[in-house]
């Protein structure tokens, strides 16, 4: 498993992330919303030593307070104990995915066990050790939030022992022809193979794509469903494919296609096999 593209941003994400997995460090992850950061945790797991333990995703902006220590740290109620992530995760990984949002409260909680490998469950007494290794995900700039008193700097310090950065869509377009054939194979692999007009593989390549590869496997999928088997056209994009401010980009700026793209259709299995 590893990220797909042909781009030198890639190769390097993909390169670096091989290493980060070989050691047992911290690792921080930053990007945009849709860019790819949950694979890169799941592509570190899966090539460390802890591959055969539990690998638990936690998405820190949509818990509160009380929800996230009890999933994170476990909780007792009289006899009734359940573990958190933390302890299920024993040997395993942990991705917290939004650490950004995770009031200072529960950070401070976080930074504690990541400097003894130390909890104790809410409403408990009993001090549990576990060994995990954890892995966040960013789309703010916590060095900022660590200025603003926002983000603890010792769980920062923490937390980014390892630190990536992962590309928007945008900044790498000259893998937007191989993601779209990815996307075909791999994660649609039941739709019909639509063939693409110059002019829809021309608005592809230069559109900004602010949800990044989540927008595009959205977008695929949606052609595929709506139009099966069909040449897609311009006339067949969504309303934000066909705004001119979504398109402000120099086309010669991207070296992706030869001349052979220059014909009435776009035949990406066809091309890619070329290339």
């Amino acid at each position: 498993m590893e990220l797909i593209g042909n781009s030198a941003q890639i190769a390097r994400i993909n390169t670096m992330s091989k290493q980060i997995a070989l050691t047992d460090s911290n690792v921080l992850i930053s990007g945009e919303h849709g860019s790819g950061k949950g694979l890169i945790a799941q592509i570190i797991h899966n090539n460390s030593t802890r591959n055969n333990k539990p690998y638990i995703t936690i998405n820190c902006a949509i818990l509160n307070v009380d929800a996230m220590s009890r999933a994170l740290f476990g909780y007792e109620e009289g006899t009734d104990v359940t573990r958190g992530a933390l302890e299920k995760a024993d040997g395993g990984t942990i991705f917290l995915k939004e650490i950004d949002s995770m009031p200072i409260e529960l950070q401070k909680r976080l930074l504690y066990f990541l400097q003894t490998q130390k909890l104790v469950r809410i409403n408990g007494n009993e001090t549990i050790f576990t060994d995990v290794r954890i892995i966040v995900a960013t789309t703010q700039n916590l060095e900022t939030m660590v200025c603003k008193q926002n983000f603890l700097i010792d769980l920062y310090n923490s937390l980014a022992t390892d630190n990536i950065n992962v590309p928007t869509l945008r900044e790498r377009r000259e893998d937007i022809p191989l993601l779209i054939e990815h996307i075909l194979d791999q994660i649609l692999p039941l739709m019909p193979i639509c063939e693409f007009a110059q002019e829809v593989m021309h608005k592809f390549m230069t559109y900004k794509w602010p949800g990044n590869i989540l927008e595009l496997i959205n977008t695929i999928e949606r052609l595929c469903i709506m139009y099966p088997k069909q040449m897609i056209t311009i006339n067949h994009l969504p309303k934000e494919f066909t705004d001119v401010r979504s398109n402000l980009f120099n086309m010669n700026q991207v070296v992706i296609v030869k001349s052979d793209l220059a014909t009435k259709s776009f035949d990406l299995k066809d091309h890619l096999e070329k290339i």
